[in-house]
């Protein structure tokens, strides 16, 4: 027993002394640290997502089944407005307490209580119509529960930034079902702001990957598939549609569609930040401005005499002849889907109404890419409906790497290379990128003053 005791011991004093162990017992403690504060924050993250998809999925059925209910989106909208302010407005008045325990624990309150506003808000806008997205709810749901966290336990501002970014990681991974493309973005968007360090790498696939299966273990329990899940089983899906090794000419043609999914995604981004500076102006109370941008859309709903552009626009009220991302990756083909999508999404989140904005970047791809495949290459008209709903994400977000990694996650690995290739066109058009998302700003700004 004393040989092996002894070889064992000096297998162990060569390791350390090579570093290839940490030597201070610290980074042991700091481990489990980090490891007690990131699980609760992925599996939260998890567990709201799916309820938050059991919700959607409830409402936007109901609205099918009750059509008259569009007409409540103005009033709908200007409540859930008032329901923010007035919780914005009192999580501002306890200033005059900082640097109290009192502060601390009404900080970690008014953080918290923005979770089921968030849900409620977001809810609201599907239910009634707003065409508007999931995934800036779910980001902010799972921002906001590690914000708390770090509030509660008075965290460095650096460590709080980390945990904050592991939420939004966790919280994409789990609302589409793409872990590593969740790790991924929030990677890209603050490496481009010079925000990143690389210490927040482990957190957020760790949070990600969590968080995506406990989303997984609670959908399937629930009988609710996610958006990958549903594309993937598609007809479109079935048959041999994968092309192998790159063809010359089909590269040419996925470069100009790629020009024009970049296009579309920079009108995108420019549209809302136009459409909110003319609500603010035109409109000066916030509440107000919903109620303007409902009556906005249900006079659209009038002049298109559709009805497929309200909503989250994942599923439509007849498939597979309607307008929505699931339609277009069944073969539906209806031309100016998308234009009618990206009008009705700007006048939405243009004014005011909560949700999210990549779901409708996803409809409005995937419907443009849909009309260009028959048309420039009906041999790979499937692939274009898949490029152009990572592109436009891609080209609007700034996130070439996220882009390619979703169509991994989403379509498989086959045609990696062409998906590649137009998310880094869509992105070489889309524009500059010279600070910081717009969300992350303000969730920064809001949270650690950083």
């Amino acid at each position: 027993m004393t040989m092996p005791s002894l070889k064992t011991r000096q297998i162990y004093s060569i390791i350390r002394s090579k570093s290839l162990l940490p030597e201070s017992p610290q980074f042991y403690v700091d481990l489990l640290v980090w490891f007690l504060l990131l699980t609760p924050i992925a599996l939260a993250a998890g567990a709201t997502c799916a309820f938050f998809m059991l919700a959607l999925e409830h409402s936007i059925h109901f609205r099918f089944s009750h059509g008259w209910i569009i007409y409540l989106l103005p009033l709908a909208g200007m409540l859930v407005a008032l329901l923010n302010t007035g919780v914005n407005r009192l999580s501002n008045q306890t200033e005059h307490l900082k640097g109290t325990l009192l502060h601390r624990l009404i900080t970690v309150f008014n953080t918290l209580i923005k979770i089921p506003l968030a849900f409620f808000s977001a809810v609201m806008s599907n239910l009634f119509g707003a065409s508007v997205g999931r995934e800036g709810t779910a980001l902010q749901m799972s921002a906001n529960f590690a914000d708390g966290l770090s509030h509660l336990f008075d965290l460095h501002a650096h460590k709080r930034k980390i945990l904050i970014f592991a939420g939004v990681a966790a919280g994409f991974g789990a609302i589409f079902g793409t872990p590593v493309a969740g790790m991924l973005f929030v990677v890209e968007v603050t490496a481009f702001a010079g925000t990143l360090s690389y210490r927040s790498l482990l957190p957020c696939v760790y949070t990600a990957m969590i968080s995506d299966t406990a989303c997984g273990v609670i959908t399937d329990f629930l009988h609710i598939k996610r958006l990958n899940q549903v594309i993937a089983a598609q007809p479109l899906f079935a048959g041999n549609w994968h092309f192998n090794g790159q063809n010359p000419l089909l590269l040419a043609k996925i470069f100009l569609a790629a020009v024009l999914f970049g296009i579309i995604g920079r009108i995108y981004m420019t549209g809302l930040s136009v459409s909110r500076d003319v609500f603010a102006k035109i409109c000066k109370p916030a509440y107000l401005r919903p109620a303007l941008g409902g009556i906005l859309t249900l006079l659209l709903v009038l002049l298109c005499g559709s009805r497929d552009y309200l909503g989250l626009g994942v599923i439509s009220s007849h498939p597979p002849a309607g307008a929505s991302v699931i339609d277009f990756f069944a073969g539906a083909n209806n031309g100016f889907d998308w234009a009618w999508k990206l009008i009705f999404t700007l006048i939405c989140i243009g004014s005011g109404f909560r949700g999210g904005n990549v779901t409708p970047m996803f409809f409005i791809g995937a419907g443009l890419g849909c009309v260009l495949g028959p048309w420039i290459a009906p041999e790979a008209a499937p692939l274009f409906t898949g490029i152009g709903f990572v592109c436009v994400f891609c080209a609007a977000l700034k996130t070439p790497i996220t882009a390619t990694i979703i169509a991994a996650e989403v379509f498989g690995t086959e045609n990696l290379a062409y998906y590649a290739f137009a998310c880094v066109i869509a992105f070489a058009v889309s524009g500059s990128v010279d600070r910081r998302p717009e969300w992350l700003e303000q969730m920064l700004q809001d949270h650690t003053g950083l």
